[in-house]
């Protein structure tokens, strides 16, 4: 008889030099809305550009955004144009890591953030934005939540 052992989970994180914060970037952010409620997006930012050795002077609030159980906070780092830039990801918990992205992410928080700023065109309105929804489609499920 064999005897079947659990494999150990394997997430996704990505060592702290893979997650320095050197140059325009944009960063998403996954954490519970219950942290979210503790503390304020920017607080959670601050504590994320620290851990990868930046600037919170730097950054730049774009989207905060609660679905569920969870809160999604995008920021630009060092890009006051907010162009397209490399896409960095953090997962905060008890402790922060840098995440691998899912296929697709990028993309999709560009996608995101570009929907905001012809907003911002239209309406003369401006960064940051704070949401909460109900319910996101399959398809931006699927682009922001990995194993986290």
């Amino acid at each position: 008889m064999t005897l079947l052992r659990a494999q150990p989970r394997t997430e996704p994180y990505l060592p702290i030099h893979d997650m320095a914060l050197t140059g325009p970037t944009r960063c998403f952010i996954k954490c519970s809305k219950e942290r979210l409620e503790r503390k304020s997006d920017k607080d959670i930012i601050a504590e994320v550009v620290k851990f990868a050795a930046g600037d919170p002077e730097k950054a730049f609030l774009l989207i905060t955004l609660k679905a569920g159980r969870r809160a999604y906070i995008v920021f630009d780092y060092s890009n006051p144009d907010h162009i397209e830039c490399p896409v960095l990801g953090f997962s905060v918990k008890k402790h922060i890591k840098g995440v691998c992205n899912p296929p697709g992410i990028a993309e999709y928080v560009h996608h995101e953030v570009n929907i905001r700023k012809d907003t911002d065109r239209k309406h003369k309105c401006s960064f940051p934005y704070r949401m909460e929804v109900s319910y996101l489609s399959p398809v931006a499920l699927t682009a922001l939540i990995s194993k986290a």
